[in-house]
């Protein structure tokens, strides 16, 4: 995860890897999974998910996608669906 972190800690975001990565490899095409906390230059903290996938060219890992987000308790989605469903 070095490789992602240095991408985020240029925007003065810092990535601390969770409690349990997981990594896989098939042939030519990797992927991981984690729960990150991310911090902020306020001082401000979050945990996410992170899934990434990956492709080995000429012995290197080059990233190909990768996605980040933050788990919200169903209850709060609810609220959040309400707010911004339109009037009816």
């Amino acid at each position: 995860m070095p490789a992602c972190a240095s991408a985020f800690e240029t925007e003065g975001v810092g990535i601390t890897a969770g409690r349990d990565p997981a990594g896989f490899e098939e042939g030519s095409v990797g992927w991981f999974v984690d729960q990150p906390t991310m911090s902020y230059p306020d001082g401000s903290t979050i945990r996410t998910r992170l899934t990434a996938v990956l492709h080995r060219s000429q012995g290197d890992w080059r990233l190909i996608h990768m996605h980040v987000s933050v788990g919200v308790p169903d209850d709060e989605v609810v609220t959040l669906q309400r707010r911004w469903s339109p009037a009816s």
